[in-house]
């Protein structure tokens, strides 16, 4: 009943927020009929329970101590079934995914890679998973090797 599947969709949105298509997924693996979604999702959009917007902003925020870069955070939110507008809204915005501040996150991981030891190649690719691109990468690990020479020097 639509009583029921409201209740449903608010016991799931009182855990944590939920994209759209989150949300829709999950009341149909429940047993919702899709018939009865669009109204309930227009009106949890209305009151702002539903907003694909914030929940974009929530998840880079919450997620922004992980060493991601933006293509990874951008295909975590495409998969969630977020808008590539809002996708790019959100990335373009947020100030955890400023060039400063994924620079250092970048660097910060990478030297502590190479002070364990692990081989270059290796660093490499696990920072191009972790959705950083190929030019920030060679230019950290330029900039480190760089440093380190100069510390040798002195």
């Amino acid at each position: 009943s639509g009583t029921k599947l409201r209740e449903r969709a608010f016991d799931l949105l009182s855990r944590r927020d939920h994209s759209e298509w989150e949300l829709r997924r999950k009341l149909l693996e429940k047993g919702a009929v899709a018939d009865e979604l669009p109204p309930l999702l227009k009106e949890l959009r209305s009151f702002n329970y539903l907003n694909d917007e914030r929940f974009a902003g929530n998840f880079v925020r919450y997620r922004a101590g992980k060493a991601w870069g933006r293509l990874r955070f951008r295909q975590e939110l495409l998969q969630r079934g977020v808008s590539a507008e809002v996708v790019e809204n959100v990335l373009r915005e947020a100030p955890e995914l400023q060039a400063d501040q994924l620079d250092s996150k970048l660097r910060r991981t990478a030297e502590k890679e190479l002070r364990r030891g692990k081989e270059e190649k290796k660093i490499i690719a696990s920072l191009l998973r972790k959705g950083f691109t190929v030019g920030q990468v060679r230019k950290a690990l330029e900039q480190i090797v760089s440093e380190d020479t100069l510390d040798r020097l002195e």
